[in-house]
């Protein structure tokens, strides 16, 4: 559907790809500017959606043939309703705002993003969202309440109709359709068989399989359809703001702030034909952030934009309506005859209206072109009939000389009072379409006349010398210069330029063309150039045409420089294809090179450039930079969706362009959004790799590569990620510069995930995988084949556990592959000798590759020992080793001593931990396998007895260690010096045996620490203090 959608791209080399403007999908709160039985209201393509306490009426809005928008309301009721103006809003604070001038309402609107109206019938809710572009609206009904059917009644329209879940109402002036019916259990996805039923003026929905015990949620899409055509949007200037953002302005049939219908009436005679807009797109143009309406009672157009340095907006256009809405000056505040221009002003978020006021002629007054100056005058240049009513503090020429006329129109910065105004033109017809400002204020106005006594200035003039020659004749002399344009080329028109100083002095006044029709178009100034002019002509001829850009035929598109004194043109150029060619707008890039936009009948207009294409369509969009002798590049600007028209376009500091206009249908019967935002942005971006053969793996780190050309290589860079196709991104790298950027990427996303990667210039270039590419996890072994050594004839199965994504296997044989072994096992079904070799597997998935630890697989009829036990000599209560080293098939172990087996020995290696003199002797092992035994060389262990060296030292500062009483009876104690740290005493025999260790704790004085003897036969004993490197001694006897 063709609707106010405001979307941009921005653009890479190869196509400039137009998009859509986003439209302001919110509901707006109706805060008196409707009737009391409207709650909400919402634009959608070709009408509105009204909320009402009962449901809610559709506004379809079509063309009427006289251009002024035809309404046909219909109005759907819940039966059985009261009505109910309990609301629950869902706000969103990023959304976009939305303002309205006019007809009650002065700024800002209240805006939701979803609206609920609870308890439209008891227990049943009725929620609105936005969905797809237009109105989904969610019947919410509780546990235990079933919708009623029929649940509308329908009232404004003709007939009534289903097809399958599809109810669409007819009227004369098109249709509603009720589709994309979902019903299911709130808080679930699986949706329950809906049947759409339509009895006369009614219909609902019966669903099939509901619990009466669960919510139950049903959810039709609102669908408008005119069927004389749809609602119209047209852009018809742009410009752009201090900060980046661009401005985009024009008009549009599609809303209804005026003329509302009372109740279900279906007339609607006192609709509004065309409301103002203007719109502010994000710098990116992605983002739609604030939309304002002009409002009056009948025609708003706005026909040009412009922006002051404070980033106020000011807009101007012609009017119809008596309505139009007047702020800020006391200038124009009262209404002229007919058609009317404006002036309106807004603060730089749209919320605020700075100025309205009319340019009231008593004729028909259309004011074309908008201008700010370095000091906040606003400059408008326009085309009136009128022969009175334009007034200003000052009049150049107050007088209009017939047909139409140009006007410039002055009003100061304080928008208190206006400068100056002047009429210009002929006794024919003469307009001003655009006015530029050169860097000193000057004014610039082009347009055309079709007036052969235009009245040019300055004008070479004859000055009578005050003598007589010989004749007596007297002498007069041509005295000073004339313009441009001193003497008609001829046609139907001529390219009118006029420039004045601020003041209003007119410093020159010409016309330019060729022998047949020329009109001027648009332009800009630069002031050591002059004024660079575009416009269209239908013959060849003209003045200083560049013999590198003739005509080509028809209706080209033209260029041309006017010296800054007016006294010269300073080249011309013509640009175009075999059929017709019409420039819309240029803007400057640097001195005499201009950027130009506009739109082509031709087949054959020939891109020039990194990067351009042919036109699509026709017309097609096209845009140009190129002086009166060069052209550096030429590009059909094409849209999937649309013909492109361009109507605006600026150049920011790096000298890319902006481009705003209108998309017509490709062919009929099709229905494309209709206005556009778009940006070139000069050098190439091409994005390298990762790419369709490629994919993204989990936790491993991605290099995305690109490359550029005719770009800074300082440039910065916006790496971006998607993990679902495209409709979403997140910034993984910012401010990168080079060609390249490698980033780790998340172990934790979705298994459905589809990746894309996007790159961005700081300058807008856009460029990103193509194709979406699979998320996979890395192969990853957990559990790795074993060697064997099978006997012979039997069954060997090598094994392999892996993790990860599509994984695929081969299994080799001493490096080579197996043919036909790619599963997670190999089996080898009876073992020969020829099978005996080191196997491997390779674990292969996207993300990896992966060689598995080797399994040595040999034939084997009895076990082979690698390694024998080995014999030792250890001190009693020392640890000892036994192992042995086997190969064969389920080995078993079975250890001996002096040839005696030892229960619970039967494995390869033991390790005993505290060895007693007992466990000497001779050790072997038998080793069993599926298909023989083999034992062990002997190995000998021999435990020595543990002898203590009985070594007194003394204990430093002659320290002594003694016990009492002694002999010790039952009870004693060792009196010990004092330790700077702890120590042990122990008892020992005569043989070296330790039968006792006591702690003893460090201490500053000599302590007395009890012997327990209780336990020890009477006899001869030594006592012993250990400390951390020396020991003192004392004997010790026991008596029973």
């Amino acid at each position: 559907m063709k609707r106010l959608q405001l979307l941009g791209l921005l653009f890479t080399i190869g196509v400039i790809q137009a998009a859509a403007v986003p439209r302001a999908e919110v509901f707006i709160r109706n805060s008196g500017q409707w009737p009391a039985s409207v709650l909400y209201g919402a634009m959608v393509p070709n009408g509105m959606v009204w909320i009402t306490p009962t449901g809610l009426t559709v506004d379809v809005r079509t063309p009427g043939t006289d251009g002024v928008a035809i309404s046909s309301p219909v109005t759907y009721t819940v039966i059985g309703s009261r009505g109910s103006a309990s609301v629950i809003e869902k706000q969103n604070p990023q959304g976009p705002t939305v303002s309205v001038f006019g007809n009650g309402m002065n700024g800002r609107l209240h805006t939701a993003e979803s609206v609920t109206i609870t308890n439209v019938l008891p227990g049943i809710s009725i929620e609105y969202v936005w969905d797809a572009g237009t109105i989904r609206y969610n019947i919410h009904a509780q546990a235990g309440i079933t919708p009623p059917v029929p649940f509308f009644s329908v009232t404004g329209s003709g007939t009534l109709g289903v097809h399958g879940t599809v109810t669409t109402t007819h009227t004369p002036n098109g249709s509603v359709a009720m589709q994309g019916v979902a019903s299911f259990h709130s808080g679930h996805n699986t949706l329950l068989p809906t049947t759409t039923k339509v009895n006369g003026n009614t219909f609902g929905y019966s669903v099939s399989g509901r619990s009466p015990a669960k919510a139950l949620t049903i959810d039709p899409l609102v669908i408008i359809t005119g069927i004389a055509g749809n609602a119209t949007e047209q852009v018809t200037g742009s410009a752009r703001m201090p900060d980046g953002s661009l401005a985009i302005a024009g008009w549009t049939t599609s809303t209804s702030f005026s003329g509302l219908p009372q109740g279900v009436t279906a007339d609607r005679s006192n609709a509004a034909a065309e409301d103002g807009f203007i719109a502010i797109l994000s710098p990116d143009l992605r983002t739609l952030t604030h939309i304002a309406f002009l409002v009056g009672d009948k025609s708003d157009k706005i026909n040009d934009i412009a922006i002051r340095k404070d980033g106020s907006i000011y807009v101007t256009g012609a009017t119809t309506s008596q309505t139009f809405p007047l702020a800020g000056t006391p200038v124009g505040q009262l209404r002229g005859k007919d058609v009317d221009g404006f002036i309106a002003g807004f603060s730089a978020d749209l919320s605020q209206q700075k100025l309205g006021m009319y340019l009231p002629g008593n004729g028909n007054d259309v004011a074309t072109g908008i201008t700010v100056s370095s000091m906040g005058h606003i400059v408008v240049v326009g085309t009136t009939t009128s022969t009175q009513g334009l007034t200003a503090a000052k009049v150049l020429v107050d007088s209009n000389s017939g047909g139409t006329d140009g006007f410039v129109y002055v009003l100061n910065s304080s928008l208190l009072y206006s400068e100056w105004f002047t009429y210009v033109g002929g006794t024919a017809d003469d307009s001003f379409s655009k006015v530029a400002l050169d860097r000193f204020d000057g004014i610039y106005a082009c347009g055309t006349t079709k007036s052969a006594n235009l009245p040019t200035y300055p004008r070479k003039q004859l000055i009578w010398q005050g003598e007589y020659d010989d004749n007596g004749e007297e002498i007069w002399v041509e005295v000073g210069r004339d313009c441009f344009g001193p003497v008609a080329i001829g046609g139907n028109s001529d390219v009118m330029v006029a420039k004045f100083n601020f003041s209003g002095l007119m410093e020159y006044l010409g016309y330019y063309g060729s022998p047949g029709a020329d009109e001027g178009v648009s332009l800009y100034a630069d002031s050591e150039v002059g004024v660079y002019i575009v416009g269209t002509s239908d013959s060849p001829g003209l003045p200083q045409q560049s013999p590198k850009h003739p005509y080509t035929g028809k209706i080209d598109v033209f260029v041309a420089v006017i010296s800054a004194d007016g006294f010269r043109v300073s080249g011309s150029a013509y640009l175009g294809g075999s059929n017709n060619d019409y420039p819309t707008a240029c803007a400057r890039v640097n001195g005499a090179i201009g950027a130009v936009v506009g739109y082509t009948e031709s087949n054959n207009l020939e891109p020039f450039g990194p990067g351009a294409v042919v036109p699509s369509g026709k017309p097609g969009g096209f845009a140009a930079i190129l002086s009166t002798s060069e052209t550096s590049f030429i590009t059909g600007i094409n849209d999937i969706q649309g013909l492109t028209v361009p109507t605006g376009v600026s150049v920011d500091g790096y000298g890319d362009i902006t481009i705003a206009g209108n998309l017509l249908p490709r062919s009929p019967g099709t229905d494309p959004s209709n206005i556009f935002a778009a940006k070139w942005a000069f050098g190439v971006l091409n994005y390298v790799s990762p790419d369709g053969n490629d994919v993204v793996c989990a936790g491993n780190p991605i290099t995305v590569k690109w490359i550029t050309e005719s770009l800074d290589p300082t440039l910065p860079m916006e790496v971006s990620m998607s993990t679902d196709a495209g409709l979403t991104w997140s910034v993984i790298g910012s401010e990168v510069i080079g060609t390249s950027f490698t980033y780790k990427v998340p172990d934790n996303l979705p298994a459905s995930a589809l990746c894309k990667f996007r790159v961005r210039s700081a300058r807008g270039h856009s460029v990103e995988t193509v194709e979406s590419l699979p998320y996979q996890q890395p192969a990853r072994i957990v559990s790795q084949p074993q060697s064997s050594y099978p006997c012979p004839g039997a069954k060997v199965l090598l094994q392999t556990e892996s993790l990860g994504d599509n994984v695929q296997y081969q299994w080799r044989k001493n490096k080579q592959p197996i043919i036909g072994a790619t599963g997670a096992t190999y089996v080898i079904p009876t073992m020969e000798a020829q099978n005996s070799g080191t196997y491997d597997v390779l674990v292969i998935n996207g993300c990896s590759s992966l060689t598995s630890d080797p399994a040595v697989v040999e034939m084997l009829d009895k076990p082979v020992i690698d390694a024998q036990p080995k014999s030792a000599t250890v001190t009693e209560g020392q640890p000892f080793e036994l192992s042995v080293m086997a190969r064969g098939s389920n080995l078993t172990y079975q250890w001996y001593k002096d040839g005696q087996p030892q229960a619970n020995l039967t494995e390869p290696v033991i390790i005993i931990s505290e060895s007693t003199p007992e466990q000497s002797g001779s050790y072997t092992c038998t080793i069993t396998s599926d298909c023989g035994e083999v034992t062990t060389d002997a190995a000998v262990i021999v435990i020595e007895k543990k002898v203590i060296d009985h070594v007194a030292e003394a204990w430093p500062a002659g320290s002594v260690l003694t016990v009492r009483p002694m002999p010790v009876g039952n009870a004693g104690v060792a009196e010990v010096p004092a330790l700077a740290q702890a120590a042990r005493l122990s008892v020992y025999t005569l043989q070296g045996t330790c039968l006792l260790q006591i702690p003893v704790p460090a201490a500053g004085t000599p302590q007395l620490i009890h012997i327990p003897v209780a336990s020890l036969p009477a006899g001869s004993y030594t006592l012993v203090l250990t400390g951390m490197s020396q020991t003192l001694t004392t004997p010790l006897i026991v008596i029973r």
